[in-house]
């Protein structure tokens, strides 16, 4: 019976959290973050869980919205299931970081990265709602002037968190430290949270939801 030694993985825990902060301390973007109004925002840079319900119409309604504002738009999905017979890719491969596509310490192809981080936008949203050092790298090498995701991480990369608690979707969320003020639709009233009840699936809702606020920031 072979024993694995406990202190081999904490080195090797180490080891990729020494590699994975130097990568971000080089990539990372040092554009300044911070609410801008719609009418600031012409590029959006989207990335997209390939495995949750219902991204396909997401991807719908974000086009749609894009179109309609006049925004430019790019997209990264990211689906890290096992494919098979029964499973199969249902994006395009050359858009999809997939697991193949993580080198040793988890970050992304870097070619496949740039779709979202090689230039320069308005406004960066992560829709994926993991907690993976891919996911970490895409949102804080992404060159935006405003960020919304769904998760923290350390440094907190986004302006704007758009949650999904038990029973719905809740704007508006304050910064882990507390320092970035965020817009609360008036309906949600001072210190509640504000919940759409309705059967579409979550990765729309939660872009609907941003949306939603996005429209409510005031110039400055």
């Amino acid at each position: 019976m072979r024993i694995k030694d406990p202190f081999n993985g904490i080195l090797l825990i180490m080891f990729k959290n020494f590699f994975r902060k130097r990568r971000l301390r080089k990539d990372g973007s040092t554009i300044p973050t911070g609410f801008i109004p719609l009418d600031e925002i012409h590029s959006i840079a989207v990335v997209i869980d390939a495995s949750e319900p219902g991204y396909d119409t997401c991807l719908g309604c974000i086009r749609n919205y894009c179109s309609r504002h006049r925004m430019s738009l790019s997209v990264l999905f990211m689906d890290f299931r096992k494919f098979s017979s029964k499973v199969r890719m249902t994006t395009d491969r050359a858009s999809t970081v997939t697991r193949r596509d993580l080198n040793w310490f988890g970050r992304p192809d870097l070619r496949k990265a740039y779709i979202v981080t090689g230039k320069p936008v308005d406004l960066f949203i992560c829709l994926a709602n993991d907690s993976s050092y891919c996911t970490e790298y895409l949102s804080k090498a992404a060159k935006a002037r405003f960020k919304i995701g769904r998760n923290t991480f350390e440094g907190d990369p986004f302006n704007l968190i758009v949650a999904e608690p038990e029973n719905g979707i809740q704007q508006g969320q304050e910064s882990p430290d507390g320092t970035t003020e965020i817009p609360v639709p008036a309906s949600a009233g001072t210190g509640k949270r504000n919940v759409l009840k309705d059967a579409r699936p979550v990765p729309e809702k939660i872009f609907l939801a941003a949306a939603d606020l996005i429209e409510k920031i005031e110039h400055a």
